[in-house]
């Protein structure tokens, strides 16, 4: 029964980590937090920054270590974003707040999760109950945009932020898991699952189960086919079609491509950002085509009314004028005397290459711009 009870468990939760000792990435803050627990005292806290980077388990983990088995009756945990609203500070916080524990000398601790999602009421509201509450509790508040909390409240905390963690530690996170519940999958499926998690633990953790419930066996393939991500071939092809082909027929190309491949169109903004980073493109081409990369992705996400087979256009309509700059460039830096072939390399792939026509031309070494202008000025001489 208890077996049964512990694989109905969801692996976030399964495989938190119980003891600081535990977390993995965030030293700094964790190296704090314990010193914090040694002298059996914490400030009142704000935990900022990318969601699945330990903010709520770190807080957890420390509240078991700090009050034992105390731990229950000493910790108060809530979901702003479930209770936001000025009521719940004046009752269950205020409530919790303003008694302490006989069993205990230590204050208690309230743990407010999303606390971002507050509304601003609820906030000033809760600012007066930290100043009242101070000798009886701690508050911990936890959010992803530290700039959606009120500089009253920020000013009464100890800030600290976490960053998205090292893909090498979410990837030893991932193997161990991979072996404690006798998955079978290879280590590119879950270099994959490490790439698309972005440095959050719960989206690795959560992408590999929902993997491991569809497949027998997790692959790369699997991994993007139950995520419903470009698969890296397919990105390969789309940058090739939009590159080589005249324009029309790359749109018409690419546009049944992503049909066919129910392909989002923000996954495929991301997917052409992340490649076009890693080229070795003149810098000027480079940042006016992650300039409107930036501008297609926030229509297609934030823009109101807009259509995707509009921004899908003018995705494309980006990629064929990069390639015409280029070739420009490269025409310029021919008739300098500066030319060098471009390598077509893909910096954090291990060399591979990749083909697209952009990279059979020439490319000029804006390293040597400097030359290029000497040159100028020596011919008219």
């Amino acid at each position: 029964m208890a077996d049964k009870t512990d694989q109905q468990i969801p692996w976030v939760e399964k495989y938190r980590p119980k003891a600081l000792v535990e977390i993995v990435s965030q030293e700094s803050t964790i190296k704090l937090m314990k010193k914090f627990v040694e002298n059996g005292n914490l400030p009142h806290l704000l935990f900022h920054g990318p969601p699945g980077t330990g903010k709520t388990t770190t807080i957890l983990a420390c509240a078991r270590e700090l009050y034992g088995k105390m731990f229950p009756q000493m910790t108060l945990e809530l979901n702003a974003s479930d209770d936001r609203g000025i009521d719940t500070v004046r009752t269950q916080i205020k409530t919790f707040a303003e008694t302490r524990s006989i069993q205990s000398q230590l204050p208690k601790l309230i743990i407010l999760d999303e606390c971002d999602a507050m509304i601003k009421e609820a906030q000033f509201a809760l600012r007066r109950v930290v100043e009242m509450y101070s000798s009886n509790a701690r508050f911990c508040l936890i959010c992803n945009y530290v700039s959606r909390i009120i500089p009253a409240l920020q000013s009464r905390c100890t800030k600290m932020r976490f960053t998205p963690l090292d893909p090498e530690a979410v990837f030893g996170r991932i193997m161990n898991v991979v072996h404690a519940e006798k998955i079978r999958c290879n280590e590119e499926a879950c270099k994959s699952i490490v790439n698309l998690s972005g440095g959050d633990m719960r989206k690795a953790l959560n992408t590999l189960e929902s993997v491991h419930m569809a497949y027998e066996t997790i692959t790369v393939d699997a991994v993007y086919a139950t995520l419903g991500k470009p698969h890296p071939r397919e990105m390969q092809q789309f940058l090739e079609v939009s590159l080589n082909k005249p324009y029309e027929e790359a749109v018409d190309t690419c546009w049944r491509q992503k049909q066919a491949g129910m392909l989002s169109l923000s996954d495929l903004v991301v997917g052409v950002h992340d490649r076009v980073v890693r080229l070795d493109l003149p810098i000027p081409v480079k940042c006016v085509l992650l300039d409107r990369l930036a501008q297609i992705a926030y229509n297609a996400t934030k823009g109101v009314g807009s259509d995707e087979r509009v921004q899908f256009v003018a995705l494309v309509a980006a990629l064929q004028e990069c390639r015409v700059s280029t070739m420009k460039v490269a025409a310029i830096a021919v008739q300098a005397g500066i030319f060098r072939p471009l390598t077509a390399i893909d910096k954090d792939n291990n060399n591979d290459e990749i083909v697209v026509g952009l990279l059979k031309g020439a490319q000029v070494d804006l390293d040597n711009e400097g030359k290029t202008e000497s040159k100028k000025e020596m011919t008219k001489d």
